[in-house]
């Protein structure tokens, strides 16, 4: 459901006062090779910056194009278009709805799982490696360590002479560098908000949409 700016007055006037929680947090994400260019072309290269703030029981998230809403009062998501001055909204009990009609949906579609006649298994292997490097760091205040996360995941096919498949090796290595502090203030609060919502919204009961996403991710383990 989408409704004009003139209405906006009344999803902003949620966060009028002071928050009991405000943080701001900055993820980059690099790529190389073609595949960056690509990311610049799309714009999706330079930093993704959003405040997030939670007052009792509503929680909201700001970034340059738009703002999203948790209302666990009224059990209603908000999102607000900047651009378009619009925002839409989406009732918890509609939330469920429409993950359960994702589910049903990947259920009537067939296995990923299955191979070809004759075609080899792609062997996967993967290797993580967390790389605790030891140098440290005093970032907004807070005593951190640099920590440097990396995952590989090769896979190999072997040469099937009987159709002719040369096999091979590929894959990808994902690095993760991360500067780690024992406690962030407010962080306790937001675990606390994140479990009401996956309580109120139903998204961790059994058949919820957190089943759901477990199902659709486990019918492609791709």
């Amino acid at each position: 459901r989408s409704f004009a700016v003139c209405t906006l007055l009344a999803a902003t006037l949620a966060f009028a006062s002071a928050p009991d929680v405000k943080y701001t947090q900055t993820s980059v994400t690099k790529f190389h090779g073609g595949m960056s260019m690509l990311m610049k072309m799309a714009g999706a290269s330079g930093p993704q910056t959003s405040t997030i703030m939670i007052s009792g029981n509503k929680q909201r998230s700001d970034t340059e194009k738009n703002s999203h809403i948790i209302d666990l009062d009224r059990e209603v998501m908000i999102t607000i278009d900047h651009k378009k001055k619009e925002y839409t909204e989406m009732t918890f009990a509609e939330f469920r709805a429409m993950m359960d009609k994702m589910k049903n949906a990947m259920a009537g579609m067939k296995p990923q799982t299955e191979e070809k006649p004759g075609a080899e298994k792609v062997e996967w292997k993967f290797d993580v490696k967390v790389d605790k490097t030891g140098e440290r760091q005093t970032i907004n205040g807070y005593a951190c360590e640099k920590v440097i996360v990396t995952l590989k995941a090769v896979g190999e096919m072997k040469p099937n002479a009987a159709t002719g498949e040369a096999g091979g090796q590929g894959g990808m290595m994902v690095t993760s560098t991360q500067w780690m502090t024992p406690k962030v203030d407010g962080w306790e609060e937001s675990m606390v908000f994140m479990k009401k919502f996956a309580e109120k919204s139903g998204f961790m009961s059994e058949g919820g949409a957190g089943a759901s996403m477990e199902s659709m991710m486990g019918s492609n383990p791709q």
